[in-house]
């Protein structure tokens, strides 16, 4: 059911409405679609906002859960290979140079 209202509108604005409606469309049709579109993007903005309001409550949850779900998606012989190195260093007397890949024999 449509409901007859008064608005008050600049000329700029309604000069703008009167050459959107061209011959086919009245201004009414042309403000009620901007209105409905305006409203839409409105109520997708304000779910948008809660929605991330759920999400920063939880991120320090979520940001755990990741982290412990991505050390099973960790690549399984990096550990083996550090221990493997402090073994042969241990074994063989070998002493790493810091920020280096090289090896010193003690």
């Amino acid at each position: 059911m449509k409901v007859k209202t008064s608005i008050t509108l600049s000329r700029e604005v309604l000069t703008a409405v009167d050459r959107l409606t061209g011959s086919s469309h009245s201004r009414s049709s042309v403000i009620e679609r901007a209105l409905r579109k305006y409203l839409r993007e409105h109520k997708r903005a304000e779910i948008h906002a809660h929605d991330l309001q759920i999400l920063n409550r939880a991120a320090d949850r979520l940001n755990a859960e990741n982290e412990d779900w991505l050390q099973y998606q960790a690549d399984p012989w990096e550990n083996e290979s550090e221990s493997d190195e402090a073994t042969y260093t241990e074994s063989t007397n070998l002493k790493a140079i810091p920020n280096t890949s090289e090896w010193l024999l003690l």
